[in-house]
């Protein structure tokens, strides 16, 4: 098959490591001592990095140890998990749009080349049709609060069985037809294979002939959510996938960590690489993961 254009970019399928679980030392929290973490980051191989609410989070040690290092940030998010609006009301819009203005400052002060929103839970006895009308309107009101900053809303979708039962984009399809709805440049996909595989959604599902709608990637092994390669997911196969089908972004390895940071990059390295030799070879279509 011909050579596919992926395979001339700089740096296709480069990692980003996941600071909120990875360089966590015994007893620490999600995200703790994140200056030092980007610093053990750096060390570890790493030149990109994400985190979660930079509410909670020391921003001042945060850039001291960015311009430190040069390593960048990919994304953060606009909410907790906790806190998170339901898109579906349209009363929490308001207070979505805030939050996501309030974000892309920060996010553009640290070079973050993402900012990560959720969906929220359903409403109860609202119309499945109404509920998608009204999380695109509130994705459109707050990619056009933030329009001329040039970062985009990377909508996550979560696995249901055991994080968002009650989400109302419960599937890439659903998130993904609520991104094509809105068809502009500032909402893409985050598709996160973890979670993806963890509601059974085949290899590539709801990705073809839409990849210029997914921002950005996150992965993780199944079970246990740790480092690719030590469960029983086939990376290889699974990123080859992703750059047939045009993708050739960066891949957050959002994972609790079994080995140190350095041997998880260094595998991490070699899967990669051999998706890229799968791919320009072609993969198989139709398997499930």
């Amino acid at each position: 098959m011909p050579r596919s254009r992926y395979l001339d970019a700089a740096d296709p399928l480069v990692a980003v490591a996941g600071l909120e679980m990875m360089f966590a030392r015994p007893g620490e929290g999600f995200g703790e001592r994140l200056g030092e973490r980007i610093r053990e980051a750096a060390d570890a191989g790493f030149q990109r990095v994400e985190f979660w609410d930079w509410r909670t989070k020391d921003l001042a040690r945060v850039r001291a140890a960015l311009a430190q290092t040069g390593v960048t940030v990919q994304t953060i998010c606009a909410e907790s998990w906790a806190g998170k609006c339901a898109l579906a009301d349209p009363e929490s819009h308001d207070t979505f749009v805030q939050r996501v203005r309030d974000t892309a400052e920060h996010a553009e002060s640290l070079g973050a080349r993402g900012i990560v929103v959720l969906a929220g839970d359903r409403v109860p006895a609202m119309a499945d049709a109404q509920a998608l009308r009204n999380v695109a309107t509130g994705l459109a009101r707050a990619a056009d609060a933030i329009g001329g900053r040039g970062i985009p809303l990377l909508v996550e979708v979560v696995s249901r069985e055991d994080e968002a039962p009650d989400a109302v984009l419960c599937s890439t399809e659903r998130a993904m037809s609520v991104i094509e709805r809105l068809d502009r440049d500032g909402v893409a996909l985050l598709y996160d294979r973890y979670h993806a595989v963890r509601n059974a959604e085949p290899r590539g599902a709801a990705l073809a002939g839409r990849i210029a709608h997914v921002g950005h990637v996150q992965i993780a092994d199944v079970p246990g959510r740790h480092e690719p390669g030590s469960g029983l997911v086939d990376w290889p196969r699974e990123l080859a996938t992703l750059l047939e089908l045009g993708y050739c972004g960066p891949v957050g390895l959002e994972c609790d960590p079994i080995a140190p940071a350095g041997a998880i990059l260094a595998a991490y390295e070699d899967i990669r690489l051999r998706a890229m030799s799968l791919a320009d070879a072609g993969v198989e279509e139709g398997e499930h993961p």
